[in-house]
């Protein structure tokens, strides 16, 4: 098992945070999306395939209210993800939601 952390610098969907790149093959096992603000802060996130371009249809979660000082797990289902898959996602502050991803290559 890996760990990958990064913060959603991003608030634009034409420019959203890459949060996670596979570098082969690998299942995510787990995300945590924790606010670390101190107000309610909206989170977006796709999962997009390598050489695709982001749209709707890779949306995974959107506007997903995270309260303050609260923390969102995504876990119930694993992720199979090919080399150069991305994770990408904005928030509606910048540099205040982290982003912790659990994942293994396979």
């Amino acid at each position: 098992m890996s760990i990958e952390t990064n913060l959603i610098a991003s608030t634009s969907s034409a420019s959203p945070t890459t949060v996670y790149t596979s570098t082969g093959e690998s299942a995510v096992t787990t995300i945590f999306f924790c606010n670390t603000d101190s107000s309610s802060i909206d989170v977006t996130v796709w999962i997009v395939p390598s050489g695709d371009t982001l749209g709707d249809e890779h949306m995974i979660m959107k506007e997903l209210t995270i309260n303050a000082t609260d923390t969102f797990a995504f876990g119930s289902e694993r992720i199979l993800m090919g080399a150069s898959d991305t994770i990408q996602a904005i928030a509606g502050t910048t540099n205040k939601v982290s982003v912790v991803i659990s994942y293994t290559s396979i």
